[in-house]
């Protein structure tokens, strides 16, 4: 498998707008996704996913060894990325020099053939790239809606019931119980809600709740993880699995770049190192996602919270068992003592440990009733010796009770604060969770989808993103396994009660028997006179005995796992930690239901506390994979292709790309010139496209050789594709918009960079900036200029100075093209058709005969 984990330096997990610093730093683990594809051979974590051993490779492509590393995408460490760049010289450098060898040489020598320089995809496939290993990271968050866009009639409606309906949202502090996991509500409205305990994972490495975590007036923010040959993975927040996608095999490259427009409704991928003969971008559609913001945030927090709550319920339980184990030990060695003496004086027989015990319980209640007695001489001289031995001094039994006390005490107190708050946390949490899916029910998500009779958009319904039903049997379970910690914290404080009633007791008696034969002014006689218990203490401890432990249910055996001690209690709080246990409750979660009332009667059965946590954790897995399924199917793709003439001029033989994001203008009522800034492309023929009324934009720029004899230069082309909701009468965008700049003869691109300003402050959640809309916006483009001979002769280059050009784009002419069904094919360079970057004789350069370049030499 693979894993991953980002640090949350400052996360803005609260208050009403989201975007308030929480001021606390955290390594939070991200839960790794499913294996979709495969490939034959894994790397080794020594040098940062690759390993150059042939033998070893061989032996991973029949038994795959379970290993686990860290990508270098994630790592950044300098010596990864050395050793990797070492093993591409090697690699290449062994084709071009190794030839083949002669047979027949002795054994053990290798055998190789002269090879050609491995492609980016062959050099992963070769090096044993784990299948998980992460190729490209992004984090991107919803942006601001621009002051431009008129809202139609449904988005109007869903912004009034979101601003209506976020007062209800996070109340959970002012319904919970204080307690030492829930704080009191504070003054500040703005504080979110956070729940004030330490208890970390399995290894104690950071907490499972903080401040820090999303609440439901949290933004959307999704993290985009490509991986090298397991798909892309989209996690909101950082934290929920929103969607895994299958890989493909034509991305599927060492470093991925991805890009998101600001609604999270598109992300392009592209890979940077890339093949001469041909690449191929994809650009993922997931139009159900903007739609379904305002669900999906309080989907994200309450999968955090919920997920936060199981696990804190969980270690709180293992702290709990851990310690009750522990807690009764030396009341327990003193019981058995007695029961051994018991069996030398012949009063009971060597059977069971619950046979035993039922015979120490009814020794105990004999003595207690009776005291000596003739009659039974060897149970009366047995338990004479017990209470007469050294052990049972009066000091060491008050330190004994202390101690005992201080036990069930620590237990109570684990119970209550890391099990039973949690739980009740829980408890709220489910419920709204139901809430949520019956909202959801009540007005169903719609979605634009294409109407196969004509070519008018259509609206149809969605099932909602969480189930009904599950969010009830989520309840359900929530509750019973609410009822089970009710139940096993009553029975700890019963058992805390009994205990301190027969310690007194035990003091009492152990000091009558010692006094039994003394003076009547002697001191041990005055002792037991003071310890003397009331009559109260023997009838509370008489009938304990007398009653023998609590039934759990008739078909449980409650003393199957129960100690000594618990069993002399009548107290088997084990059976919590361990057996099955049932219940006969009457829940008050929809008791007029008739489909839940048939439900529980069939399934009256509850578990033990840790089988109860497990099955209500996997129904909460099973619930909140239910939006991915749901979102996976409205999952579109589009594939970018571009022809390659293999005339590469790059020096590596590879092209540049960059990819970037744009807002558009959409439908408004305002007149060109006093547009604010924004994406308005400049077309030559509309084509009946509603080009002006997108919203939103992905770019593609790439480099590569013109291809024609008479010009031989660089071109860069810019494509522009539509992302918005008008893309006509199809689901994916029917067209692209493309356009062309030749370069002078002397320049070649080095690399390309996308330069933009969103107009969002990175400290603040962007979704409540107010007159928003985009800063400046250029293409930088790094070029190395080169010195050409008298005859203009290419076939000798040397490398002259390296610039920087910064090429505004904004008021290109771009061309209509339209796209296939599922593809964009991107036309050969039209060497007539492109806009030409020429020089001046003081070394500017101009642009389409007004635009200048801004040169910055390096």
């Amino acid at each position: 498998g693979w894993y991953f984990f980002n640090t949350v330096v400052s996360a803005g997990g609260g208050g009403k707008g989201g975007g308030g610093d929480s001021g606390n730093g955290a390594v939070r683990f991200v839960t790794p996704a499913p294996f979709v594809a495969s490939i034959p051979r894994e790397a080794s974590a020594g040098d940062g996913g690759c390993n150059d051993d042939d033998t070893t490779a061989e032996k991973r492509k029949d038994n795959p060894p379970l290993q686990y590393a860290t990508s270098p995408a994630v790592t950044r460490s300098r010596a990864a990325a050395m050793r990797r760049q070492q093993i591409l010289k090697t690699i290449n450098d062994a084709g071009a020099k190794l030839g083949s060898l002669e047979e027949g040489q002795s054994e053990g020598t290798s055998h190789r053939k002269k090879e050609p320089v491995m492609t980016d995809q062959a050099i992963a496939a070769d090096l044993g790239w784990m299948r998980g290993a992460i190729t490209g990271l992004t984090w991107s968050k919803i942006g601001p809606r621009h002051r431009l866009w008129e809202l139609d009639e449904e988005e109007e409606e869903k912004e009034m019931f979101w601003r209506h309906r976020c007062h209800y949202l996070d109340r959970a502090k002012y319904f919970l119980a204080p307690c030492g996991y829930n704080p009191r509500p504070e003054n500040d409205e703005n504080q979110p809600p956070h729940h004030d305990i330490n208890i970390g994972a399995a290894d104690g490495s950071f907490p499972a709740i903080d401040k820090s975590r999303p609440t439901s007036e949290t933004p959307l923010s999704l993290l985009c993880v490509a991986t090298c040959a397991n798909g892309l993975h989209l996690y909101l927040h950082g934290r929920y699995r929103l969607l895994s996608i299958p890989p493909d095999n034509s991305v599927n490259d060492i470093a991925t770049d991805m890009v998101c427009t600001s609604d999270l409704g598109t992300i392009l991928l592209s890979s940077k190192m890339s093949s001469p003969a041909g690449h191929r971008l994809a650009v993922y559609f997931i139009r159900s996602l903007p739609q379904n913001q305002y669900d999906l945030q309080q989907i994200s927090a309450l999968h955090c919270s919920v997920t936060a709550h199981l696990q804190t319920i969980r270690q709180g339980m293992a702290n709990a068992s851990a310690s009750w184990a522990s807690a009764l030990r030396p009341l327990d060695m003193k019981f058995e003592a007695l029961a051994k003496l018991l069996r030398d004086y012949g009063v009971l027989e060597a059977a069971t440990a619950s046979d035993s015990a039922a015979g120490v319980r009814a020794q105990l209640l004999r003595f207690a009733l009776e005291g000596h007695s003739s009659q039974n001489s060897d149970a009366s001289n047995a338990m004479d010796q017990f209470f007469a031995a050294a052990t049972m001094n009066d000091q060491l039994l008050v330190r004994l009770e202390r101690t005992l006390e201080a036990n069930l005490a620590g237990v109570e107190g684990t119970l209550r604060k890391s099990v039973l708050g949690p739980m009740r946390a829980l408890v709220h949490d489910a419920h709204e969770l139901r809430g949520l899916s019956s909202a959801m029910g009540a007005g169903r998500t719609k979605v634009w989808e294409e109407d196969a009779s004509d070519d008018d958009s259509s609206c149809c319904d969605c099932p909602p993103l969480l189930d009904i039903q599950e969010t009830l049997f989520f309840c359900r379970d929530v509750e019973n396994l609410f009822e089970l910690l009710e139940r096993c914290l009553s029975m700890l404080v019963d058992a805390r009660f009994r205990l301190r009633d027969i310690m007194k007791w035990i003091r009492g008696t152990a000091s009558q028997v010692k006094a039994r034969g003394t003076a009547v002014d002697s001191v041990m006689r005055e002792n037991a006179r003071k310890r003397r218990v009331p009559d109260s203490v023997i009838k509370r401890v008489s009938g304990f005995l007398s009653s023998g432990p609590k039934k759990i249910d008739e078909q449980i055996d409650a003393l199957r796992n129960a100690n000594l001690t618990e069993q002399v209690l009548g107290a088997p709080l084990s059976v919590f930690f361990s057996d099955p246990t049932t219940s006969r409750c009457t829940l008050p979660l929809a008791r007029h239901h008739k489909s839940y009332n048939s439900l529980m009667d069939q399934k009256r059965i509850l578990f033990s506390v840790p089988s109860a946590l497990s099955a209500s954790s996997q129904l909460a897995v099973d619930l909140f994979d239910q939006p991915r399924n749901i979102l996976s199917q409205t999952v579109e793709r589009l594939d970018i292709l571009h022809s390659c003439d293999g005339n590469d001029s790059s020096p590596n033989g590879r092209r540049s790309f960059a990819v970037h994001r744009r807002v558009g203008a959409g439908i408004h009522d305002i007149s060109s010139s006093a547009m604010p800034k924004c994406f308005s492309p400049k077309h030559s023929q509309s084509g009946g496209f509603n080009i002006a009324s997108e919203r939103q934009w992905t770019l593609v720029a790439y480099s590569s050789d013109s291809g024609s004899p008479l010009a031989c230069s660089d071109v860069i082309q810019l494509i522009a594709i539509p992302c918005g909701r008008n893309y006509g009468s199809g689901k994916l965008p029917s067209y692209f918009l493309l356009s062309s700049v030749l370069l002078p003869k002397d320049a070649i691109v080095s690399d390309l960079q996308f330069y933009g300003d969103d107009g969002c402050s990175a400290l603040t959640s962007g979704i409540d900036v107010k007159d928003h809309e985009e800063g400046r916006q250029a293409l930088g483009v790094l070029v190395e200029r080169i010195a050409l001979n008298e005859n203009a002769d290419t076939s000798l280059l040397r490398s002259a100075s390296e610039e920087l050009w910064m090429l505004p784009y904004d008021d290109l002419l771009f061309n209509v093209c339209t796209c296939g069904a599922n593809s964009l094919q991107v036309p050969k360079v039209i060497v007539d058709s492109c806009f030409q970057i020429t020089s001046t004789e003081d070394g500017d350069l101009i642009f389409n005969g007004n635009m200048a370049i801004i040169i910055r030499s390096k």
